[in-house]
């Protein structure tokens, strides 16, 4: 072993990236395997195929100015897949140009004046130990272990809305119309609904805003909920001449408060978000929903902040102790910082603008952001939430990406009680939580604090945070002893002390920076920014999977159009038939619901038409999907006989029974 990592001391410089012939040089003269980068999936293919591919170079192949030409048959292209050779195919022809020398070393074919030279035939018992004899030098298997992997969430980078999306809590029942518009509300004086009544401390008159009417005194709740009379109309104007608007933005509210005071918000906050177009989630913030990604490392110039303005931020040195000089260094990560899609950075700007004349027309206070560009907002504080949880984590602005996600530091991720593995969290504006969260908007109901910063968490302790955290390796390089050891399949606990984890570090400095890794990128953004799930119909999408794992050698094609249709289809139509039978009918204009359609068939509430909130098409929308793609592929009598019993509920449902000439033998 001694010996081997002294080999490993001797490599030249830049043997990452040396060429075929450098490559069989070092192996041969300092007995290691060939690199990497000319690995073939040798140990995928039994001996007889190689024998049979190097039978049919050697006849009909040809070698020159390093390309190797072979006709293109069924056979042999089959084998260059699945030794994973590049080849490109030119009408009749296979050209092999990477992988051509690799290729013809581990078959035992040598180039030779007169053309291309079968070594003597070996025996042996795999197609790894046979390229391995031929070629007189060690290659490793290319992939010894596979892991199985599906699709996760696709990425997002999008506000938190509700639907149809507020700009204001505030109640409106059905005069506010589907779109909950205050302009249709305001058509009537005053408007009945269902709020908390609030005494004021100073005048003790009855009102229904944190802000008294009457004497503009500090109202608290004493009552429980009830119907009441108010003049919106009359208090819409005023909050229009205290903000000094002379004109009404579209606002939107909601149909009725879902908490058990019932308190709604102050109107200037709904004027002042539909000013700038940014709408109120449940809690009184406004949300953007990202896809995490973790990150340790980064360059300022992948982010778009400047070194200059990164010092200011504290970034005064690059990860290898250097000063901090240069948009190219490569930076460590603080666990606090994360870096936010550029379409966050847009709809935070507009929110900063909405704080900044919050703070100014409302509260009488100097504007805070003051920032006229996205990247004004950098080194700004945020609160980082996970849904299902009621803590929200401090956190950093620190720059911006073109990836539709959020990077942030391991230790950030497991802080929100996540795993990393690309979940999707939300940000928010520091001050916007401080300002607009209450607890007196969350839902009345089991669960209702759950998704809202009940707390918050100001410094992120590594050891407070998910445990999957403490497993990450920070080594930038591994170990002889854990290559060798990976071999023999031996257990983890046999090599963790081999390989630096955060978990050994964990209430020592080295928790908080000096974290490595093994492998470098040429950006954080290079990889696709939009994944193809994003785009096309469910058909196209579908259509584009089946051919995407035909071509897959690991995947049963048959078997994920079974699951596809057992799990999500059949599930799909099987409860939309179940709805249908027991649907409610909704008012086009109001959006109140009835179990049963009334005597009048109208909606007793404000006259409106009645309709069905579960439709015969989204019952029928994946039945022929189902029918034609289980007619393509290999699935099971059963799963057809499955959709054939569900068509017969379809057409048992949605066709009338009425037929003009019945005979007797319709009844059999």
């Amino acid at each position: 072993m001694n010996n081997r990592l002294n080999v490993l001391g001797e490599l030249p410089v830049g043997w990452e990236s040396m060429d075929f012939d450098a490559a069989l040089a070092l192996s041969q003269e300092k007995g290691v395997p060939l690199h990497p980068r000319f690995g073939l999936f040798w140990h995928d293919l039994p001996v007889e195929d190689l024998r049979y591919l190097r039978e049919f170079l050697a006849a009909i192949g040809q070698f020159r100015d390093g390309t190797l030409t072979l006709p293109r048959e069924p056979r042999t292209k089959g084998i260059l897949e699945a030794l994973g050779a590049l080849h490109t195919a030119r009408g009749d022809s296979l050209e092999v140009r990477h992988h051509a020398n690799a290729l013809l070393l581990g078959l035992g074919v040598d180039v030779a004046d007169e053309g291309l030279r079968l070594k003597p035939d070996v025996e042996a018992g795999s197609g790894g130990e046979y390229a391995t004899h031929m070629a007189g030098i060690a290659l490793m298997p290319r992939g010894p272990t596979r892991i199985g992997a599906r699709m996760g969430r696709p990425e997002k980078a999008a506000p938190r809305l509700m639907k149809p999306a507020p700009h204001i809590l505030f109640p409106l029942g059905p005069e506010g119309g589907l779109q909950r518009l205050f302009r249709e509300a305001m058509t009537k004086e005053e408007l009945s609904v269902e709020v908390g009544v609030r005494v004021c401390q100073e005048c003790r008159g009855r009102w229904f805003l944190p802000k008294c009417g009457i004497c503009g005194g500090h109202t608290v709740p004493k009552h429980q909920a009830t119907r009441v009379k108010i003049p919106l109309r009359k208090e819409f104007q005023r909050a229009l001449a205290h903000l000094g608007e002379s004109k009404a933005p579209e606002v939107k509210g909601v149909q009725g408060m879902i908490s058990k005071p019932k308190t709604p918000e102050a109107l200037e906050k709904g004027i002042l978000r539909a000013k700038h177009n940014v709408h109120v989630f449940k809690d009184g913030t406004v949300r953007f929903d990202m896809t995490n990604l973790p990150l340790t490392h980064f360059t300022p110039r992948e982010i778009g902040t400047s070194v200059e303005r990164l010092r200011v931020l504290g970034y005064e040195r690059a990860a290898d102790g250097s000063p901090l000089a240069a948009d190219d260094q490569l930076v460590e990560l603080r666990p606090q910082d994360f870096i936010a899609a550029e379409e966050c950075g847009d709809e935070m700007l507009r929110v900063s603008h909405f704080l900044d004349e919050l703070l100014q027309k409302v509260y009488r206070l100097p504007t805070f952001y003051r920032a006229e560009r996205r990247e004004d907002l950098v080194g700004q504080l945020f609160i980082s939430l996970a849904p299902h949880t009621s803590g929200g984590v401090l956190c950093r602005l620190l720059g911006y990406t073109k990836v539709r996600g959020c990077f942030a530091h391991p230790y950030l991720v497991a802080a929100r009680r996540r795993n990393c593995d690309s979940d999707e969290d939300c940000v928010m504006l520091l001050l916007d939580g401080l300002i607009n969260f209450s607890r007196s908007y969350l839902p009345d109901k089991r669960g209702g604090l759950m998704d809202a910063p009940l707390v918050l968490s100001t410094v992120v302790d590594p050891n407070e945070v998910d445990k999957e955290a403490h497993r990450i390796d920070l080594v930038a390089a591994y170990p002889y002893a854990f290559y060798e050891a990976t071999t023999r399949y031996a257990h983890p606990r046999e090599v963790e002390k081999l390989v630096d984890r955060v978990g050994t570090r964990i209430g020592s400095p080295g928790q908080y920076e000096g974290l490595g890794f093994s492998h470098a990128v040429t950006g954080i953004s290079e990889a696709p920014l939009r994944s193809a799930y994003g785009d096309g119909s469910m058909e196209e999408k579908l259509a584009a999977q089946l051919r995407l794992g035909a071509k897959i050698r690991a995947v049963d094609v048959n078997d994920v159009v079974r699951k596809i249709v057992v799990h999500h289809l059949l599930p799909d139509m099987i409860g939309n038939l179940g709805q249908f039978s027991k649907q409610k009918f909704r008012c086009a204009k109001c959006n109140n619901t009835f179990r049963r359609v009334p005597l009048s068939g109208k909606c007793p509430e404000c006259g409106g038409d009645l309709t069905l909130t579960v439709h015969e098409a989204s019952v029928r929308k994946y039945l022929e999907l189902s029918k034609r793609i289980s007619q393509q592929y290999d699935v099971s009598n059963y799963l057809r006989q499955r959709i054939g019993l569900l068509e017969e509920a379809m057409e048992s449902l949605f066709t009338s029974d009425k037929q003009k000439d019945m005979k007797l033998d319709d009844y059999f």
